[in-house]
Formats: structure tokens, C-alpha cells, sequence
């Protein structure tokens, strides 16, 4: 072709030809049929005695054996052997199980009876196989009987509720001694109880209903102090567990001694005016002033004098010598107090 007939127009450039798009298009096409080949998968159908061999574009087994024109049924299933393109058609039969006489009908590509009770839903423990065992193998038209096995009974069972204690501590009451003051009462349970039995056996049981009585709790009061009181308070005073007032003004630590007019050892009269007695101790009243509630105890609960009020005075008391002196009843109740510390707390 001359550089003439191209400027006149009377040839085309090849690749705006006939011949260039039909070689454009065998090139598309090829690599089309190329890619199309390249997914294809071969299927081996195996039904029954027949095979069938097929190439599908898909990977799915049953629109493989749709392609391969194998015809299935509404229960029938298709099994592919593990990641492979062998695929097995199994062909659904027709089984029944009886249960009582209620009969239902399953289809199955095999298994065992087992697998039969289990899609129909029958627990196998509940029920007698009477023609067959649940290892058997299925066949068609096979009809699987079960009888029932379970029997239900109903007792009353009935327990005990044991009760509780509670525990309080009191200062009213000597160390270690126990007081109820609410005696505690057991409980009681009664329920009403279903058993199921299978072959005799209780297999299972259900709690039809429950009355409950509940316990009485029993309180019991433990005494905390030491000692008790010689001279008891005209009024409730508050104790810790060791005997000590809660509440009070002042505390003062120091000897007491002990006197009575036993055997007329001392006068009836304290230096107040007041009948000497129980309750009535000396004091110095420059330290202590007359007409002051007292409440006297050892530091650890054990010597316990009690409520007093400062009514006398002595020499031992205003020397300094002494902090208290108690009035006791007895000679002998002054012999075994002797001299000894003791926490005389001021009420007021």
C-alpha cells in the first residue's frame, strides 16, 4: 500500500478493519472459555448401583446431581465424601414407630433404631423396645414397637427444721451463767413428692408442694461479770463486759478498805446524818463530795461493791491514805475484801 493510497483514504488502518475485530473477539472469547474451563468441577454420582460422571460449573452437590439428571425424592439426601466430588445419593424409606399404640411415620436413608426413636423424638429409657433393639439396623418397612415402662407413685415425706440460737451478753448476769429467755422450737417440712419408676426403679422425682412451719429462734442471755453486785442500784446502770459503768462523770483509781459496825466496831450514824448501812461508803469529801453516786468495782470485774453514795468520812480518808471505805454488813465480809485497788466512778 502506497503513502498515496493512505492520504487518499482508500485504505483503512488495520486494527479499524473487519479483520482486526474478528481477531479481537477470538482473543476475548478464548480467554472466556479458558476461565469457564479452569472452574469446572468432574462429579462422580453414585445412586445406588448406577455412577454417573458430569463436569458442572458449581459447587454445590445437589445441583451437581440435578445437572447429572438424577432424579430425587422429597426425603432423599445427598452425601458428599469429605472435601472430594464423589457424591452418594441416599434414597429415603419409609419407617414407623408405635408407642402405645400411637403410631408415627419417619423417613430415613439408614441408620439404626436409635436414630430412628431420636427424630421421633422418643427417649428410649422411658419406654420397652418390643421387637427390636435401639443398635438394630434399619430396614425398609421396618415398624419399631415400644410399650411404656413407667409407673408413678406419690408419698408424703416429712423433716425437721432444726432451730437457731442467738447469743446475747449481759453485765446483769455473773460471769458464765446462762439465761433463756426464749426457749427455741424445731420447725417442720412437709412435702407431697411424685416419684417416676421404670422397671420399679425410682428414675426420677418431682416436689408437687411444700408446707413449711418455721423454727421458733431461742435467745440466751450470758452473764459477763465477774462478780455481783454487794450493794444493787436503785436504777438500771449500763455495764460494759467487764463489769465497768458506760456512763459517768469520773473515774478515780486508788486503795479501799472496808468497815461495819458489826460487833460495834463503829457507830450507826455516818458523819451526814445518814443510818450507816450497805451503800453508804467514807470518803474525803474534798476529793469525793458527800451526796456522790458512786458505782465500785476491781479493774477486772471480779469485786464488785456495787451503787454507793458519799455519805461518811475518817481519818484514813482524809490523810489521803485511803480513796473509799465500804460499809459492809459482817466483820468477816471485811476481813475477806481486806485492801485492795478498786474504779470508783462517779454517776453525778
Amino acid at each position: 500500500m502506497s503513502t498515496q493510497d493512505y492520504k487518499n483514504g482508500t485504505c483503512q488502518p488495520f486494527w479499524r478493519s473487519r479483520w482486526a475485530a474478528a481477531a479481537m473477539l477470538s482473543v476475548v472469547s478464548a480467554v472466556v472459555i479458558t476461565c469457564l474451563v479452569s472452574r469446572m468441577q468432574a462429579f462422580t454420582v453414585l445412586d445406588g448401583g448406577e455412577r454417573f460422571v458430569i463436569s458442572a460449573l458449581t459447587d454445590d452437590p445437589t445441583e451437581a446431581v440435578r445437572l447429572a439428571g438424577v432424579a430425587m425424592g422429597e426425603h432423599d439426601a445427598v452425601y458428599r465424601a469429605g472435601s472430594g466430588n464423589e457424591l452418594t445419593i441416599g434414597r429415603a424409606f419409609a419407617v414407623t414407630v408405635t408407642v402405645d399404640g400411637d403410631t408415627k411415620q419417619l423417613y430415613l436413608t439408614g441408620g439404626t433404631v436409635g436414630d430412628a426413636l431420636k427424630q421421633a423424638g422418643v427417649n428410649a429409657n422411658d419406654y420397652r423396645l418390643v421387637n427390636a433393639a435401639v443398635t438394630d439396623t434399619l430396614d425398609e418397612g421396618d415398624d419399631i414397637c415400644l410399650e411404656s415402662v413407667l409407673n408413678y407413685s406419690e408419698r408424703t415425706e416429712t423433716a425437721e427444721i432444726p432451730f437457731t440460737v442467738k447469743t446475747e451478753y449481759t453485765p446483769h448476769l455473773a460471769q458464765g451463767r446462762t439465761q433463756v429467755v426464749q426457749k427455741g422450737e424445731n420447725g417442720q417440712v412437709t412435702r407431697v413428692i411424685r416419684d417416676t419408676l421404670a422397671d420399679g426403679k425410682v428414675v426420677s422425682s418431682v416436689v408437687l408442694s411444700e408446707q413449711r412451719a418455721e423454727p421458733t429462734e431461742e435467745i440466751r442471755l450470758v452473764g459477763t461479770t465477774v462478780g455481783m453486785a454487794m450493794s444493787p442500784a436503785p436504777y438500771s446502770i449500763e455495764l460494759n463486759e467487764l463489769g465497768q459503768p458506760v456512763g459517768y462523770k469520773a473515774v478515780k483509781v486508788g486503795q479501799c478498805t472496808a468497815y461495819t459496825n458489826d460487833r460495834g466496831l463503829a457507830g450507826n450514824w455516818t458523819a451526814t446524818g445518814r443510818p450507816a448501812s450497805v451503800g453508804v461508803v467514807a470518803v474525803d469529801p474534798n476529793v469525793i463530795p458527800y451526796g456522790s453516786e458512786l458505782y465500785i468495782v476491781s479493774a477486772d470485774g471480779s469485786v464488785v461493791y456495787g451503787y454507793a453514795v458519799a455519805g461518811d468520812t475518817g481519818g484514813a480518808l482524809t490523810s489521803g491514805r485511803v480513796l473509799v471505805d465500804l460499809f459492809m454488813d459482817t466483820y468477816e465480809d471485811c476481813i475477806r475484801f481486806g485492801r485492795r485497788d478498786m474504779n470508783v466512778y462517779i454517776l453525778n
